[in-house]
């Protein structure tokens, strides 16, 4: 007897338009063989909607658990991804808006590909900002105040959730809460959504990896600059923890840079 997975054989799932803000606009039903390939699928998709299907729009397969969840790729067939009867899709748009800050304060909004890695998000980002080594490169979650706090009540919920439903949700929340703070680097490997990274974070691009000191360019201003600001908000708020004597040496330095050479008339005790 021939399963959904089958080649020639058909299978029927919900489709549903989701909208530039993430709202559900309307659902169809669409039968198509499960030897289609993504590309057909979400052509036949547009002419339900009545709209366009144009290469920024995709298939995306939800999930309970966000980390599972995925984007179909349009040269792939839906029997490559197991979809069958029943299953339901969202035909969207990829693109997002990225906003990005710089150790230096600057920020700037980049528009991407949600169904990239992160670590094809960082190369981007860095190639725009003329940053050399994109690999050693990558992103942390920069929280406002408010978003903290909106993170500890939903933390809060699913610690309760997790109290009701048993120890293998009460295991998954505390994978979450774990992962929640500010120094968490983002897995390279996954895409934004599969992390929860919502659209009004900023992103914070450091130097992930140091290999040696030999490696930096000390022609490059833009990496030098990067390093300096790094190093700065690391040892003064304490997550790089140096012996005194660096710590007064690298303190000289800041002077130097923000200060000038020593003018007696100027710079009084």
């Amino acid at each position: 007897m021939a399963d959904d997975t089958t080649p020639g054989h058909e299978i029927t799932i919900k489709v549903t338009r989701i909208g530039p803000n993430g709202e559900e606009m309307q659902s169809k039903s669409l039968r198509l063989p499960s030897s289609a390939y993504t590309e057909d699928a979400c052509k036949q998709a547009a002419i339900q909607f009545r709209m366009e299907d144009t290469p920024d729009m995709a298939f995306y397969k939800p999930h309970e658990y966000l980390d599972q969840a995925f984007y179909l790729d349009r040269r792939q067939t839906l029997r490559f991804y197991g979809i069958v009867t029943s299953d339901e899709l969202h035909y969207k748009s990829k693109n997002r808006r990225l906003r990005v800050m710089l150790l230096d304060g600057s920020q700037k909004v980049y528009m991407v590909d949600e169904s990239a890695p992160v670590k094809e998000l960082a190369k981007i980002v860095c190639e725009k900002n003329n940053i050399a080594n994109s690999e050693e490169f990558s992103f942390q979650i920069a929280y406002t105040d408010e978003q903290r706090e909106v993170m500890e009540r939903e933390k809060k919920e699913r610690e309760k959730k997790a109290k009701k439903e048993g120890q293998k949700n009460a295991t998954f929340a505390g994978i979450l809460r774990k992962d929640e703070g500010d120094d968490k680097w983002l897995d390279p490997e996954k895409t934004l959504g599969q992390q929860n990274v919502k659209t009004e974070y900023a992103l914070l691009l450091k130097k992930k990896f140091f290999v040696h000191d030999a490696n930096v360019d000390v022609n490059d201003p833009v990496t030098l600059n990067i390093l300096y600001e790094q190093y700065k908000s690391e040892i003064c708020e304490g997550r790089l923890p140096v012996a005194r004597d660096e710590a007064l040496m690298f303190a000289a330095l800041i002077c130097q840079i923000t200060l000038g050479d020593h003018d007696p008339n100027k710079h009084k005790p």
